[in-house]
């Protein structure tokens, strides 16, 4: 049955589990393997526990030791990096089955073994120096639930456009590891081991949003509109100073290059100092695209905005069906703050879906996607500290959140005049971690995910940046997922069970 069955680790003996002849070997007629669940929401099951029943082959009972003592190197390391950070090599089951045709390997976390016999049978030659020629046992292996491709993938390079938001193409060709085009394959999204966005030396970026969305879940892709452009919106007929200005910042706000539009809140009918929120515009789904269900999905919701003259403002989205609906029947979410640091600011307005209802209740077989072309977002401002000054507001963002994401915060921006590089890392055990550094460690950011692994299928990764306190709409960074032009990142395929020819 088993083509490949080995327990590794790097520095240690390897363990031949086919090796009759000298080692510890399978008995394969007795062995089931262990299969785990996947579950919904991109989280990992718990480990699993093979049951090995094994036999160990021996001439000599020092020959017995010999094994025995390969084994406990094994159990020991896996123990090792279990609760050790820096013990860097892991311990992995290995496996490839007759008729599949590409290998596995799983993370071992502990190793237990016990004789299959009494004690007096294992020194049942007492007073001589012959053993037994076999001595069985059962060895019962501690897991990772699942399986991993023992050899990583790399990452094509992509050069974003100038902007705040990016889809990037994770399966596309091309880079500085120049893989073809492949779509994830596996039973479950794929382990990223070496995530990368070299920043450019004038763009000292600090904070990223980045979120996943695949073809399985959302078939149409290049239908999902990562940019909400506000002037597309409707605005508070209540007050005649809300305006799209077309004029005043064409390099800065969105689409930028010279023909970039905001809504400008200018005070003319309404106090907007009297403590009250008033409405400034909403936002249709069909404002934005045509292809509503395409569009579905969980989202982080980004508002990039500013204030003017050292004003403050406090701002607050609500959530709806429709932007007929009374003011008390939306879903309103938390007050931002927006003050003048002279520029636009990214800030996280809230967690909500698209659409209002539950597809369980109402399913699309009920209702069709043109019922939630009305789905709204409307937008209520106050200013807290008057000066006199203006509110712009600029773009919304929805950071996919339903398929994994992570939020990555590094503090100080990266130092102008050097090339930076941001970067996400999940080990073999699913702890991640990011880095900011050029030739060595900068910083670690801060960092918020949950799923954070490649979905299965044709996929992007829906991504926001700004530098620590502002946005400019001209940063970008230089490369995804790639640094010094040549050192592509990394990823590993997993499956619940088999490969097979994947």
């Amino acid at each position: 049955m088993a083509v490949t069955f080995t327990l590794t680790s790097t520095g240690l003996t390897t363990i031949d589990l086919t090796d009759t002849s000298t080692s510890i070997f399978l008995q394969e007629s007795e062995y089931v393997p262990i299969v785990a669940t996947p579950t919904g929401d991109g989280s990992i099951p718990p480990y699993v526990t093979e049951t090995l029943p094994v036999g160990l082959h021996a001439t000599t009972y020092d020959a017995y030791c010999l094994l025995m003592q390969d084994l406990a190197a094994l159990q020991k390391r896996a123990a090792e990096y279990w609760v050790d950070r820096e013990q860097a090599t892991p311990v992995w089951l290995n496996c490839k089955l007759d008729g599949e045709t590409t290998g596995r390997r799983a993370l071992v976390k502990a190793m237990h073994f016990e004789f299959r016999l009494k004690t007096e049978a294992l020194y049942r030659e007492c007073g001589t120096t012959v053993p037994p020629s076999h001595l069985f046992g059962t060895l019962l292996i501690e897991r990772h639930p699942y399986w991993e491709a023992p050899t990583a993938r790399t990452f094509p390079r992509a050069l974003p456009a100038a902007g705040v938001v990016y889809a990037y193409d994770y399966t596309a060709a091309g880079g500085g590891g120049t893989p073809a085009a492949h779509d994830i394959v596996g039973d479950v999204g794929a382990r990223i081991e070496d995530f990368q966005i070299e920043i450019t030396s004038g763009d000292p970026l600090a904070r990223f949003w980045l979120g996943f969305r695949s073809a399985l879940k959302h078939p149409t892709l290049g239908n999902f509109v990562p940019t909400w452009e506000l002037e597309n919106g409707t605005n508070n007929a209540a007050e005649s100073g809300i305006t799209d200005d077309a004029a005043s910042d064409v390099n800065g706000a969105s689409p930028g290059g010279g023909s970039g539009v905001y809504v400008k809140v200018v005070e003319t009918d309404l106090d907007w100092d009297d403590g009250a929120f008033h409405q400034v515009m909403y936002i249709e789904l069909n404002d934005v695209t045509a292809n509503e269900a395409d569009n579905f999905g969980l989202f982080l919701w980004l508002l990039r905005a500013e204030a003017t003259d050292d004003d403050v403002w406090e701002v607050q989205c609500s959530y709806s069906g429709s932007p007929s609906i009374y003011a008390y029947d939306q879903s309103f979410g938390h007050i931002v703050e927006i003050d003048d640091q002279d520029g636009w600011l990214i800030v996280e307005t809230d967690v909500m879906p698209i659409p209002v209802r539950n597809l369980h209740n109402i399913p699309l077989t009920v209702r069709a996607d043109s019922h939630d072309l009305t789905y709204t977002i409307t937008i209520w401002a106050r200013r807290t500290t008057n000066s006199g000054g203006e509110l712009h507001l600029d773009a919304l963002y929805p950071i996919p959140l339903d398929e994994g994401y992570a939020v990555l915060n590094a503090g100080p921006s990266c130092p102008t005049g050097s090339r930076f590089w941001q970067t996400v890392h999940v080990s073999p055990e699913d702890t991640i971690m990011a880095e900011m550094g050029t030739s060595s460690l900068y910083t670690i950011p801060s960092i918020s995910s949950h799923g954070f692994a490649l979905p299965i299928g044709d996929g992007r990764m829906i991504a926001a940046w700004a530098r620590n306190t502002i946005s400019n709409f001209t940063d970008l960074p230089e490369y995804f997922s790639e640094r010094n032009a040549d050192d592509a990142g990394t990823y590993y395929e997993r499956w619940t069970v088999l490969r097979g020819a994947e």
